[in-house]
């Protein structure tokens, strides 16, 4: 039985989706509020909350792609000492998963994201033909699942 190999596609604007590799797609969760009028509590469905996402992405030799750190500093500019409003610097990611041929089989809609925290690889001095891996996390408001 052959196994199943699952490609993705992420779209946002300003960026190369050849260069990212890994993606942590962002959980859904329901907060849970207790309330007792008895001797026992009763468990209610209370507010939504939507983890980060993380994008490992490779970083091109020449440098030219710097699309995350103009968007962190979009929301928060340490050389201004100030950020941009969020509607600025809010963008929406669309991600897809698809079959081997490449065909999307679900699509989800990331909304008011921003770049929450940019870390790279360590480097090693011995290892010069590993590929320079930067770790994007950006912050999601909410996830919707469109097919």
């Amino acid at each position: 039985m052959a196994s199943k190999v699952f490609n993705f596609k992420i779209e946002i604007a300003g960026i190369d989706q050849f260069l990212i590799q890994d993606v942590k797609v962002p959980e859904v969760e329901i907060g849970s509020v207790e309330h007792g009028a008895t001797n026992y509590n009763v468990k209610t469905a209370g507010g939504v909350s939507y983890s980060d996402a993380e994008l490992q992405k490779i970083v091109p030799a020449d440098g030219g792609d710097k699309w995350a750190w103009g968007w962190l500093t979009d929301a928060q500019n340490t050389a201004t000492g100030t950020g941009k409003l969020p509607q600025d610097y809010y963008k929406d990611v669309i991600f897809k998963v698809c079959d081997p041929t490449g065909k999307a089989i679900e699509t989800y809609l990331w909304e008011g994201c921003w770049v929450k925290k940019i870390g790279t690889s360590n480097f090693k001095r011995g290892n010069q033909s590993e590929n320079v891996i930067e770790t994007v996390t950006l912050s999601v408001n909410k996830v919707k699942r469109l097919s």
